[in-house]
């Protein structure tokens, strides 16, 4: 990923999901975008999980990852999350994630890691960036939120509608203000770059999944 630059540099991802096992298309995105830049760059991951915690998972990882922290959210903090995301104007997507106790160990881990580049993926996690403001910061976007809430309205039945219009109202708001609050963005494809719902959208850069050809190659044998 040459838009975390060549030069060998400190790296800090933060992931809504622990990337490993493999089983989701973003924990395959990021888990192989770390195996690559860890080539190069020193790459540490602080990883949020809403549920339990594969057991060889933090051992996968630190074959690339100097450092990995996962940091457990209860289903109490989840339900208070949202109910506190209502108050402040977050998308339900983003206050899931987000909680005082969470930022407070990636304040800690960021200090102990002392990155050079933050890398967030999704909008997400796009709230801790806030504990970084000095460090130069890359905000994946991977796919666009707001159009699946969007396209989902319409099959939601009527009595539920309401609460996805006042997420797409909110999330339209947010992946704009997420362009703003990082120095390089990206997305997984052309077509959901068009997608976003901002006028700077050209300047988020694609890049695509690839295809990891050594594990076709060994399925085959």
């Amino acid at each position: 990923m040459r838009i975390l630059q060549a030069i060998p540099v400190k790296i800090l991802c933060i992931t809504s999901r622990v990337p490993w096992p493999l089983e989701k298309g973003d924990k395959l995105r990021i888990y192989h975008q770390l195996r690559e830049l860890a080539n190069r760059h020193e790459v540490s991951l602080f990883a949020l999980s809403d549920g339990p915690v594969h057991p060889e998972a933090v051992a996968v990882l630190k074959r690339f990852c100097k450092e990995v922290h996962i940091h457990r959210l209860t289903k109490g903090t989840v339900v208070v999350n949202l109910f506190r995301s209502l108050f402040k104007g977050l998308p339900f997507q983003v206050g899931y994630f987000t909680c005082g106790s969470a930022i407070k160990a990636f304040r800690k881990f960021a200090g102990k890691v002392r990155p050079d580049r933050l890398y967030c993926q999704l909008i997400r996690t796009a709230e801790y960036r806030k504990v970084l403001p000095q460090v130069p910061a890359v905000l994946d976007y991977m796919d666009v939120f707001s159009k699946g809430v969007e396209r989902r309205i319409p099959k939601e039945p009527w009595w539920k509608r309401w609460v996805f219009r006042l997420e797409l109202k909110r999330l339209l708001r947010y992946e704009a203000d997420s362009f703003r609050n990082f120095e390089r963005h990206t997305i997984i494809s052309r077509q959901d770059r068009d997608l976003l719902p901002f006028k700077e959208a050209s300047a988020v850069t694609v890049v695509p999944n690839g295809v990891d050809t050594e594990q076709i190659g060994r399925a085959h044998v």
